[in-house]
C-alpha cells in the first residue's frame, strides 16, 4: 500500500503541474484569472479507499481523454491511466475481488466525477 501511495503521489503531482499550468498560461493569455489552488482532506489509507479512488482515476482519465487537444498532455494522462489501472487492479486482488471487469473500460463524465471527489476537499 505504502508503493502505491508513493507512486500515486509522483503521477499525481507531474500531472497536477503540467495541466495547471497548462491551464493557467491558457487562462491569463486569454484575459482569464486562474481560481486558487485547492486543499484536500483524505481518509486513511484502507482497501476500501484504494479501491475507490483507484478505480475512479481510471473512469475520469477515460472519461477527458477525448477533450484533450494537446498530445503530450494525451500521452501523459494514457501513461498515467495505465499506471491508475494497475493500482487498482493490485488493491482489489488484496481484497479479494476479481480485477478483471471486463473487455473494456467506461469513462466517467466530468460532473460525476466531481461529484465523487467533492467530499475530499476541505471546507
Amino acid at each position: 500500500m505504502q508503493e502505491c501511495g508513493r507512486r500515486r503521489e509522483g503521477h499525481d503531482v507531474y500531472l497536477y503541474f503540467t495541466i495547471t499550468t497548462t491551464f493557467r498560461i491558457g487562462c491569463k493569455a486569454n484575459g482569464g484569472t486562474p481560481v486558487a489552488e485547492g486543499k484536500y482532506t483524505f481518509p486513511p489509507l484502507s482497501l476500501g479507499f484504494g479501491i475507490v479512488v483507484e478505480n475512479l482515476g481510471v473512469h475520469a482519465y477515460l472519461g477527458q481523454a477525448a477533450l484533450i487537444k494537446t498530445p503530450a498532455i494525451l500521452l501523459t494522462a494514457a501513461s498515467i491511466v495505465t499506471v491508475e489501472a494497475r493500482h487498482a487492479a493490485a488493491w482489489m486482488t488484496l481484497a479479494g475481488q476479481d480485477p478483471t471487469l471486463g473487455a473494456f473500460d467506461g469513462g466517467l463524465d466530468m460532473a460525476t466525477v466531481v461529484a465523487q471527489v467533492t467530499p475530499f476537499f476541505a471546507k
